[in-house]
């Protein structure tokens, strides 16, 4: 169930300092990039 992951992952973020947020953005940031360039390619 997606809301459940969505919800689980909003719980996880809460957890985190602000510096493991960022990182842990970045990481999503990227990983959403490449796979936009898969698609395309």
């Amino acid at each position: 169930d997606p809301n459940w992951k969505e919800g689980y992952h909003r719980n996880r973020e809460a957890l985190l300092t602000p510096e493991e947020l960022e990182k842990f953005r970045q990481l999503e940031k990227n990983r959403r990039y490449r796979r936009s360039i898969n698609s395309i390619a």
